[in-house]
């Protein structure tokens, strides 16, 4: 199986696949906090998932945000956008070199190929993701690159994923219509 290609498009707050996501409704959230209290000072975004809330927040004027979610790789994702200072042509180097590695097998496609994401993808994930921590360990990467490269690798595979956004089920069988005569089916073949 290939290597799916996804087309290019750059990493927004809002752009993962996240079911339970807040993008629908933070305008509205931001907007009751103003029209309350005005803009606050600081923000707890509790549960903060994708973080839509908190961009909003900072969109509107807020200058500190804490962001808190049970999903270390949530903060993660956060920290990279708003903490991260990098250095444009750096990453582009970066990320062409990550992505020329030779992929192999390793933890990711021994546990993950043919389910959550195809076979080829685990095999580049388990180059790159490794590669990232030895560069980072040889101190070739400091801690700022090393978070902005894990949030890069994460939402890169999100964009590869065989899911829907929540990695407790994946798809058995893509391209299975799942929808028909406007009706969703439930195809039992995914639980066999």
């Amino acid at each position: 199986m290939d290597t799916i290609k996804v087309q290019e498009l750059p990493f927004t707050i809002g752009n993962r696949k996240y079911l339970g996501s807040k993008k629908s409704i933070k305008t509205w959230i931001m907007d009751t906090i103003i029209n309350s209290s005005g803009i606050p000072s600081s923000f707890l975004d509790g549960f903060c998932g994708t973080g839509t809330v908190s961009g909003e927040a900072l969109s509107r004027g807020t200058e500190n945000i804490t962001a808190v979610d049970n999903l270390r790789v949530n903060t993660t994702i956060l920290q990279a956008f708003y903490h991260c200072r990098t250095n444009e042509r750096e990453i582009d180097e970066l990320i062409a070199y990550l992505n020329s590695l030779k992929p192999y097998s390793g933890y990711i496609t021994g546990h993950f190929a043919d389910t959550y994401f195809t076979e080829d993808n685990c095999r580049l994930m388990d180059a790159v993701r490794d590669e990232i921590e030895n560069l980072f360990r040889a101190g070739e990467i400091n801690s700022g690159l090393h978070t902005y490269l894990k949030a890069s690798f994460v939402l890169s595979a999100d964009r590869v994923a065989n899911t829907i956004g929540q990695y407790d089920a994946y798809l058995k069988h893509i391209g299975s219509p799942v929808v028909e005569n406007g009706k969703h089916l439930v195809d039992m073949r995914v639980y066999s």
